[in-house]
């Protein structure tokens, strides 16, 4: 009989049961249910395997007297909870038994199934909602595609089926050792669990070994949206109406379950395949800093990266249990927005104070000459850019606006109009500068923590709330030229690497939230 191992999710001192009771009858919608067979279950009274019948959903995994008798005995919560596969482990008259055992708080229960095929089936279905324990015997890892101080990314490939993904892993002793590591990684993969959406990144499974946690998640290998714009001749209008659409309806749907994103940027929108924006499998990826609106108090309160971040969440006072709307997301997909209509920043400068200080302020010009020969487009765009977040356009309603609605109904063919040379020219820059790694001077850096990865300034949180937050599942790290060549402290080093999903693209995966105090005191209003 294998021994339960320790769990990084585990909560010591607290009386637990893998199996509830429900207070009241419950019903089960079907659009919930991932698969439902029977399975044996030992019985105490008898001590002999009994057959059960079972229900599974993203949540619960329901134990059912018979599938002719719908009443719902007991449930068993999915969230952290292990599931370790145990072919032939029982042996009785009747047969031989594969089992499943469930761990949970070191304590675990064991179902059984009689036959390879429900076992297989049984397998496929669990490993989407519960944490497994069998990674190096489901996945051959074919090379590292990322590495930082805590966690490192792999591109792997299933045994069985060839299809390939992208795992991180992280070091619990290392996550462990991080003031709120463990919180930081657990309110991820909480979010990340939620969401199931065509343009947004899935997190696919979470396995768990004796001394690490590895995050499975799809593998996308088109690169981030602004190295697209930038590498071609000529991009279609149909695709820059596309792009602002499938985003927005991203968010809607992520507005619906109450969660913000929190740190959206072109950086973190990934295109799934290579040359297919038109067709819009564009991802949102990099759930780090993301959080459930509700929850009593956030990990992290005022963050995200100084450019995008909404006046209602930089301006928030670091003193107070502080709270936000999903309205946060719909302003910073508006600066974006903003940079493809006009090819320019609404809060440009030259350093990152400037550029925080601008952000602080949100004085935006849409006076700008390249808006007026769209005034759709332009009211969209002032709707998005509310700085009173009650009086900002929601997701929802800026899909309904005319903007969209126009266009559609007009049935134009819109391959014809493409961007002009200058706007490529400046996606072109953006690129550039993104590429470069920039020196500030001391007042204005972050201190350097991490000097295995090197990189521009990308993001911030408050520092209070998210020390050794981690966590980005994308990223466009730029590497040292030399290995050997030690940074200067006047640099910063890339606190949140990204997976650019592509095997030949170098990337990374971890946050960090410790910060240089001393530069956020020459700021008196802001010290995060």
């Amino acid at each position: 009989m294998s021994k339960p191992i320790d769990s990084f999710f585990d909560v010591s001192g607290t009386s637990f049961d893998l199996w509830k009771t429900p207070n009241k009858a419950l019903s089960l919608n079907q659009t919930d249910i991932i698969f439902q067979a029977p399975l044996f279950k030992f019985s105490e009274n008898c001590e002999k395997l009994k057959q059960r019948y079972f229900i599974l959903t993203q949540d619960y995994l329901y134990y059912l007297q018979s599938d002719n008798v719908p009443r719902i005995i007991a449930y068993m919560s999915t969230q952290w909870t292990r599931v370790d596969y145990l072919p032939n482990f029982k042996t009785t008259p009747s047969g031989t038994y594969h089992c499943f055992r469930f761990i949970r708080n070191m304590k675990y229960v064991d179902l059984f199934c009689d036959n390879d095929v429900n076992f297989n089936e049984w397998k496929e279905k669990l490993g989407r909602v519960f944490i497994q324990c069998d990674f190096h015997t489901k996945f051959n890892t074919i090379k590292m595609i990322g590495k930082g101080s805590f966690a490192r990314v792999y591109l792997i490939e299933n045994k069985k089926t060839k299809q390939q993904f992208a795992v991180k892993a992280f070091s619990k002793e290392y996550l462990l050792s991080q003031p709120k590591g463990k919180e930081s990684l657990m309110n991820e993969i909480e979010v990340m669990q939620k969401l199931k959406h065509p343009y947004i990144m899935s997190l696919e499974e979470i396995h768990e070994s004796r001394n690490s946690i590895y995050l499975v998640v799809e593998l996308l290998e088109g690169g981030e949206l602004l190295h697209y714009i930038s590498s071609k001749e000529n991009l279609s209008t149909a695709d820059y109406f596309q792009v602002m659409k499938c985003i927005l309806e991203a968010l809607s749907y992520m507005s619906d379950k109450n969660i913000m994103h929190r740190d959206l940027k072109p950086d973190n929108m990934i295109l799934k395949e290579r040359n297919k924006l038109n067709q819009c499998t564009l991802k949102i990826v990099d759930f780090g800093l993301s959080t459930v609106c509700d929850v009593p108090e956030y990990l992290f309160k005022r963050c995200g990266t100084p450019g995008y971040v909404a006046p209602e969440v930089i301006n928030a006072p670091s003193n107070m249990n502080i709270h936000y709307s999903p309205k946060c997301d719909v302003f910073s997909v508006g600066v974006i927005f903003y940079i493809m209509l006009t090819q320019k920043s609404p809060f440009d400068g030259k350093s990152f104070k400037e550029i925080l200080q601008k952000n602080k302020n949100c004085h935006i010009d849409f006076e700008h000459f390249k808006l007026k020969s769209d005034p759709n487009a332009r009211d969209l765009l002032i709707r998005m850019l509310e700085k009173n977040p009650d009086c900002r356009i929601s997701a929802k309603d800026a899909l309904r606006h005319r903007f969209f609605s126009e266009i559609e109904e007009a049935k134009i063919s819109l391959e014809k109009k493409s961007f002009d040379h200058s706007q490529l020219t400046f996606f072109q820059q953006m690129v550039r500068n993104n590429n470069k790694k920039e020196n500030f001077n001391e007042g204005n850096s972050f201190v350097m923590r991490d000097r295995d990865i090197l990189g521009q300034v990308n993001s911030v949180c408050n520092s209070t709330n998210s020390n050794g937050a981690i966590l980005s599942l994308k990223s466009m790290a730029t590497p040292m030229s030399k290995p050997s060549q030690q940074p200067s402290k006047n640099q910063y080093s890339l606190l949140k690497n990204v997976l650019m999903n592509n095997a030949e693209q170098t990337a990374g995966s971890l946050y960090d939230g410790k910060f240089n105090k001393q530069f956020f005191d020459s700021d008196c209003e802001m010290d995060y």
